[in-house]
């Protein structure tokens, strides 16, 4: 691959960043949400999914294999209750 080739796919990765949700429905099926543009959004639909649709939360999928657990996205929906409301 050229240079150009590089920076750009480089480029892409940075700015492009998909992270998932996976959960299990009300259905108790294995799900994958759609992908969203940032963490915030991420853990904003997993508070949706958790309150509103009473999914599992397994985990959030982002960039690079991080992945954040079903503990640190409870923790962060304790700690931002007065802004979910």
């Amino acid at each position: 691959m050229n240079e150009y080739a590089e920076a750009v796919s480089t480029f892409k990765q940075e700015v492009f960043v998909d992270w998932k949700l996976r959960y299990r429905d009300y259905l108790d099926q294995g799900r994958t949400s759609q992908s969203v543009q940032s963490k915030e959004a991420a853990l904003m639909k997993a508070s949706d999914l958790y309150h509103w649709q009473r999914a599992e939360l397994n985990e959030i999928e982002g960039p690079k294999g991080r992945a954040l657990r079903k503990e640190e996205i409870m923790r962060w929906m304790s700690a931002n209750k007065s802004e979910l409301q």
